[in-house]
């Protein structure tokens, strides 16, 4: 991906995979939710004209959502906001945080950008079914997009059916760009 390509980097955390897609030339759209997460982000790619964060989660909705951060964020924040969720109560237990956050619908995300994006990188920490089910149900990828999906089976079986049909479509909409080795 050359300067002319555009990225998005759902689920960015403190920017790594961003960094390398900038480095690149690419123009960058990273999302993350968790706010003193995103501020580290912010501080690490201000000035970076090309490199657009959004204090954001992706989802297929617009609006707000609780953010459950594990209980380990307390005391490790740049590890344990890689677990934060708007989708599952997993770490709900004793000594979570919640934060009520901003939700941004993968469709309008897509639909603001002036070209189709050459690469999705998507590590939203269990929004990824129904993010990739808006993908296709609205058509909205082309044969060059790049899809990069980190999938949570491992934590619920029960998603590997939804993920193997997700995983055709992809490759069927991306022959050949689509990392199939989603986990």
């Amino acid at each position: 991906m050359g300067p002319s390509g555009i990225a998005l980097d759902l689920g960015a955390n403190i920017g790594d995979m961003t960094a390398k897609l900038a480095a690149n030339g690419a123009t960058v759209h990273a999302y993350e939710p968790e706010p003193d997460t995103f501020a580290l982000l912010a501080e690490r790619f201000a000035g970076q004209a090309h490199v657009h964060l959004n204090n954001a989660a992706v989802a297929d909705f617009d609006g707000e959502a609780d953010l459950i951060l594990p209980a380990s964020f307390s005391s490790s924040p740049r590890s344990a906001s890689k677990a934060a969720s708007i989708a599952h109560d997993r770490y709900r237990t004793d000594g979570h945080q919640s934060r009520t956050i901003k939700v941004r619908d993968i469709r309008r995300i897509l639909a603001d950008l002036p070209q189709a994006p050459s690469l999705i990188k998507m590590d939203i920490e269990g929004a990824e079914l129904d993010v990739l089910d808006a993908l296709r149900a609205e058509g909205l990828l082309t044969p060059k997009t790049a899809l990069f999906v980190e999938t949570h089976e491992r934590m619920d079986p029960s998603t590997l059916p939804r993920i193997a049909g997700l995983q055709a479509w992809a490759r069927a909409e991306c022959p050949s760009y689509l990392n199939l080795y989603w986990g």
